[in-house]
């Protein structure tokens, strides 16, 4: 899906300019690593072998480290070879909206037999997810927690599913560490995943969407 800083899939009232990445490396399996999970998420994603290539349009540069150990620019991250694709892919969106510090990093899900994940920072939206099962979904969010250590770490679960959300819940605390009840809050879905047209993962974002809209009331 298309990305915009409030959270919402793209539509006509919803534009923003498509967000164009750039991979400078000459390590083609890495590039093809982050440009591929950059094009899942509906990222316009090109590999060049030279920074001097890369268009002055492009939002953010994805460089691997021990080929580039400095930031020449704003829009440069640096990556770590440990980290996975998905992780590089979240700082370089990050780094493209010159998000330089995340207060708040937070999970909303959707919970059920099929349940849907939207990542944020602050208000960012970097990607969404859907999982059949909850060892993947508590996997991805103990990485992003851990890509975000010095952030607020807040998980929104709707409040549908009692039987799975409760599961849920319990998994995450229990697995994950440093996260507790107390940064677990349920809230309510809206008709969430009729808006989004049986979609998980969208409807994961409307409720965010619809909380955000609340508190500023």
């Amino acid at each position: 899906m298309h990305l915009n800083p409030i959270g919402l899939p793209k539509t006509k009232e919803l534009v923003k300019k498509k967000f164009q990445l750039a991979v400078v490396t000459l390590d083609l399996k890495f590039g093809k690593q982050i440009t591929d999970e950059a094009r899942k998420r509906g990222i316009e994603a090109k590999l060049y072998e030279s920074l001097d290539r890369v268009p002055l349009s492009t939002d953010a540069v994805v460089v691997r480290r021990n080929e580039y150990d400095e930031v020449l620019s704003e829009k440069m991250f640096v990556a770590n070879l440990q980290s996975s694709p998905r992780s590089i892919v979240d700082k370089a969106i990050e780094t493209g909206y010159r998000k330089k510090k995340v207060a708040k990093a937070t999970v909303v899900i959707d919970p059920g037999k099929k349940t849907g994940a939207a990542y944020f920072a602050d208000d960012i939206l970097l990607r969404t997810e859907t999982y059949f099962s909850n060892e993947p979904l508590i996997d991805d969010v103990a990485e992003f927690f851990s890509n975000h250590p010095e952030a607020q770490q807040l998980v929104l679960v709707g409040e549908g599913a009692p039987d799975f959300r409760q599961t849920l819940i319990e998994q995450l605390v229990e697995k994950i560490p440093g996260l507790s009840t107390e940064n677990i809050i349920t809230v309510p879905e809206r008709n969430s995943s009729k808006l989004a047209g049986g979609k998980d993962e969208i409807a994961a974002t409307i409720i965010s969407w619809t909380r955000r809209k609340q508190k500023r009331i």
